[in-house]
């Protein structure tokens, strides 16, 4: 059985939070157990983290905080890139045609071309997290 957020310490037993850190899975004294990470940040706990961290109202937060996802969506929408210096970049990515067979009715079918969002991570950023 797997529950996110939970570690199952024991096949069998009750589950036990871990901290968020705790990733993975494996075996332990010959009896296997399961760990995710225990949470993600949502946007709610993003705003009120760094308005706690800045001194600003939650409500300053949450414009500021729209107007950049904003003004991205809208960059990339013209095809733009969108760079932020010790961050990464944002960009539109092209997805080739792809070919699948439905596994159900073994027709084969082909999926069009689209163009999805992509980031890349900046060395800087990259740097920072293998720390």
């Amino acid at each position: 059985v797997f529950v996110p957020g939970l570690r199952l310490a024991e096949a069998g037993h009750t589950a036990q939070r871990e901290p968020a850190s705790v990733v993975g899975g494996g075996r332990q004294g010959g009896k296997a157990f399961l760990c995710e990470r225990e949470f993600s940040m949502t946007r709610s706990q993003l705003i009120a983290h760094v308005a706690a961290a800045t001194g600003m109202t939650e409500a300053v937060v949450e414009n500021v905080m729209d107007s950049v996802f904003d003004t991205i969506v809208e960059k990339l929408q013209q095809g733009e890139k969108v760079t932020i210096a010790g961050f990464g970049r944002f960009e539109m990515r092209e997805r080739k045609t792809k070919s699948f067979t439905n596994p159900k009715t073994k027709v084969a079918s082909q999926l069009a071309p689209t163009t999805i969002p992509g980031f890349k991570a900046s060395g800087r950023l990259k740097e920072r997290l293998s720390k």
